[in-house]
């Protein structure tokens, strides 16, 4: 709710309008996402112990 009110809405006479039509799930999902990811790079390798 915070990225709305920042980013996708502007104040008027009467209160703040939020225009959420702008800010769907998906792109509020794909900001999470970046954010997950720089703080936990994803992991691209696994290594297993040998089974001898």
């Amino acid at each position: 709710m915070r990225l709305l009110w920042f980013f996708v809405s502007r104040t008027q006479r009467g209160g703040r309008v939020v225009y959420r039509d702008r800010f769907s799930l998906k792109t509020m999902l794909e900001f999470l996402s970046q954010v997950v990811e720089r703080h936990f790079p994803p992991i691209t390798v696994v290594y297993l112990p040998s089974l001898e």
